[in-house]
């Protein structure tokens, strides 16, 4: 795992400007690689490509970055982990390495077949750039499912790419204007979508897809897409049937982890005790010779929330290495005030805060950690997968003046109310967050068509914004009348909620711990494997993933992982009132939103006001100006 910046200039520039331009985006990236770094520039071109290593396979001088291919033809610069790699240099005629890295492999894979066959062969994790000496063209390549960043763009005279905004921002100066429209989405749902990023000229490079300059590199071509998971599940059948699946999915997944568990560094997996991480833990342990090390949370102030001993108990099933990674509320609430420096961009998800811990107490013990990111997108995990389809479907069946007065009344109760009312009831039938799941279906009888996943997570609507008629941009969503209600929820959360939102989470939380993080779910076999299994496969009754609720219990007994999963939860509404009111306060007081001039003071001071009282618990919308806020002061201090 590394970090990746270059620049190519449309006008005349001296080769020694461009090298140190980008030798000073490399150093904002040294917690994404903090064991070497280097920057290659052309002779007589002002191209330079930059590079700073965590050095996980080949820790040799052999595994430096940026590196040239075997004739000197290309030079790369890339991020991430080529699984797979052995294999392909089987394939190699005539390939002498000169040490056993992948990223050696890779090059000589696209100098034998070509950049587009190397990456149609390629298993991994990846945002890379490619620079053709003998064409003069940069190519930048990101991975299917969008696990590794790549931004790109033109700011006047120079084209930038990097694996984060703060190292554009050392490239590109004070040329950079934020986008309004990005802004006004990330308060819409809390994330910025569809490709964009805080910046008018900066976007994403989309997973799956490949950029090319220009041939007078004055610009980048539009992105070329190689691996589409739409057209995957568009064109699939059910073809295993319900009673082979388990078997068929458990042989697929330990492919995936064993070739995952390759590193010439420790390796962990995070084992919360839940399905997931259960399932990854235990084919971790099947796949090694010598004994697997396995993590988890352990939540000292509140036992409730507690999942180690699940955890533990798997593990002593697992035979596992077990180690427990205490973290406490005053740990949580000491980091909060760090985001703003920590995150490359906003990101309107306090899950973010537990993510970060953990990473941070896991890198003291390895280098790489396993874990059961997008088994819940790709195996139907998430409430949603059961119960959304179904209740749209029979809401929309219910005339709309109806719907409206009834979300109308849901809304009505105050939280404190809500939550009341459920405290009274038997812990059994007690729901998790009561008032978000309020919220959700009340957004659900609102709408006027058949509901995906970012329906139910409207933050702020209309965004509090200074300026006339900023609303969040409308995104088209492709729809396909060949999927059914389960396979189009879980589309979506592939395309757009895992990569904008989930997979920006685990990257920037582990990458500022210089932790690279790995997940076997998201080897792009498993995608097409699940377009073939059927929803009733899927789901059963009230609960989803069952296939891997099948694995699992041939390793662990289900009283392990058959439970209400309860996370890290972060009491963020309260904390807001109490221990972060102070920080809290200061940011979104009307001076300081006055002074970065996005946000309008009057609604957001109305919400803060009505929060802190107890009247509403707006700490999902308020999180999210928080975010904001902290985004641009810590952009202000840098500026």
């Amino acid at each position: 795992m590394c970090g990746i910046a270059g620049l190519v200039a449309t006008r005349t520039r001296s080769v020694d400007d461009v090298k140190r331009t980008v030798a000073l985006a490399v150093d904002e990236l040294h917690h994404r690689g903090p064991d070497g770094r280097g920057v290659w520039a052309e002779a007589d071109l002002p191209v330079a490509l930059g590079h700073t290593r965590l050095a996980v396979v080949d820790l040799s001088e052999a595994g430096s970055q940026p590196m040239a291919s075997a004739t000197g033809r290309y030079v790369i610069t890339y991020n991430g982990e080529i699984y797979n790699a052995p294999e392909i240099a089987s394939g190699l005629v005539d390939f002498r390495p000169r040490g056993h890295s992948d990223t050696e492999v890779l090059l000589a894979a696209i100098e034998a077949w070509g950049l587009d066959k190397a990456i149609e062969a390629a298993n991994g994790m990846f945002a890379m750039a490619v620079w053709d000496r003998q064409n003069q063209e940069l190519t930048l390549v990101r991975d299917r499912f969008g696990q590794k960043p790549l931004f790109f763009g033109v700011v006047g005279d120079r084209l930038v790419f990097a694996s984060e905004l703060q190292a554009i921002e050392a490239m590109a100066g004070p040329d950079l204007d934020l986008d309004l429209d990005s802004i006004a989405g990330f308060l819409g749902d809390g994330t910025i979508s569809d490709c964009r990023s805080m910046y008018r000229q900066i976007k994403k490079v989309p997973p799956g897809h490949s950029v090319r300059t220009t041939s007078d590199l004055t610009g980048f071509e539009a992105p070329e897409q190689y691996w589409s998971a739409r057209d995957i599940a568009e064109c699939s059948a059910v073809s295993v049937g319900k009673d082979d699946a388990a078997d068929v999915v458990e042989e697929a997944l330990l492919d995936a982890v064993a070739i995952r568990l390759r590193s010439d560094v420790p390796v962990g997996v995070f084992l919360s005790g839940g399905v997931d991480s259960t399932v990854i833990a235990a084919l971790a342990q099947k796949a090694r010779a010598d004994q697997i090390r396995t993590f988890t949370v352990k939540t000292v102030d509140d036992h409730a929330l507690d999942e180690s001993p699940y955890a533990a108990k798997a593990a002593e099933h697992l035979g596992t290495e077990h180690i427990e990674l205490p973290v406490s509320a005053s740990d949580a609430i000491e980091l909060v005030p760090q985001l703003g420096r920590l995150l490359d961009e906003p990101l309107g998800d306090p899950s973010q805060i537990p993510t970060y811990l953990i990473a941070k107490r896991a890198r003291a013990q390895v280098t790489v950690a396993l874990g059961g990111d997008g088994g819940d997108e790709m195996f139907a995990g998430y409430n949603r997968h059961v119960w959304l389809g179904t209740f749209s479907k029979t809401a929309q069946a219910i005339p709309r003046p109806a719907r409206r007065v009834t979300a109308a009344a849901l809304r009505a109760p105050s939280p404190n109310a809500v939550n009341r009312a459920v405290g009274m009831l038997p812990r059994s039938l007690r729901l998790h967050e009561p008032v978000n799941k309020r919220d959700k279906i009340a957004a659900l009888l609102d709408l006027n068509h058949q509901a995906t996943a970012s329906d139910v997570t409207v933050l702020w609507d209309p965004p509090p914004m200074l300026g006339s008629g900023l609303v969040a941009p409308s995104v088209d969503r492709p729809t396909s009348s060949s999927l059914g209600p389960l396979r189009a929820l879980l589309l979506d959360d592939i395309e757009r909620a895992m990569p904008d939102r989930f997979l920006v989470k685990v990257d920037r939380a582990t990458m500022a711990s210089s932790l690279e993080a790995r997940s076997p779910f998201l080897d792009h076999r498993i995608w097409p494997l699940s377009c073939s299994l059927g929803d009733d496969t899927l789901v059963e009754g009230r609960r989803g993933k069952q296939v891997l609720r099948r694995i699992a219990q041939k390793y662990v007994p289900a009283e392990v992982f058959e439970r209400p999963k309860a996370g890290f939860a972060v009491p963020l509404g309260s904390w807001l009132r109490g221990e972060l009111a102070e920080w809290a306060g200061d940011l979104l007081s009307a001076n300081e939103m006055e002074r970065h001039g996005v946000l309008d003071p009057h609604p957001v001071a109305a919400l803060w006001a009505a929060h802190t009282e107890g009247t509403v618990d707006a700490h999902q919308q308020l999180f999210a100006a928080l975010m904001l806020q902290s985004w641009l002061s810590h952009r202000a201090t840098r500026s």
